[in-house]
C-alpha cells in the first residue's frame, strides 16, 4: 500500500517535556559526549525530525525511519531500498 495511504498506530507516551524546553535525545547526547567527529552526529533535520517525534502520538514510518537512519550511514546506503 503506498505510504500516503497508509494509517498510522497510536503511540502512548509517559514522556513529558516542559514547554518551551528543549530535550536533546540521549543517543546525541552520548554521540557529542565521546567528541565524535562531525559527520558521526545528527544533522539538524534529523534533530527537527527526533524534536517533532517525542511529541507525536503517531508511529513513524519506513521512509521517515531512513531518514533518521545512524549519520554513519549517510552515505553508506543512499537509497530507501539499500537500507
Amino acid at each position: 500500500m503506498p505510504l500516503e495511504l497508509c494509517a498510522g498506530t497510536a503511540v502512548q507516551s509517559d514522556t513529558l517535556v516542559e514547554d518551551g524546553a528543549y530535550v536533546e535525545t540521549a543517543v546525541q547526547n552520548f554521540r557529542r559526549s565521546l567528541g565524535l567527529e562531525g559527520y558521526r552526529i545528527h544533522s539538524e533535520n534529523q534533530l527537527l525530525i527526533l524534536d517533532d517525534l517525542k511529541l507525536s502520538k503517531m508511529s513513524i514510518d519506513k521512509v521517515t525511519q531512513f531518514s533518521l537512519r545512524p549519520p554513519e550511514f549517510l552515505q553508506l546506503f543512499n537509497t530507501l531500498g539499500e537500507y
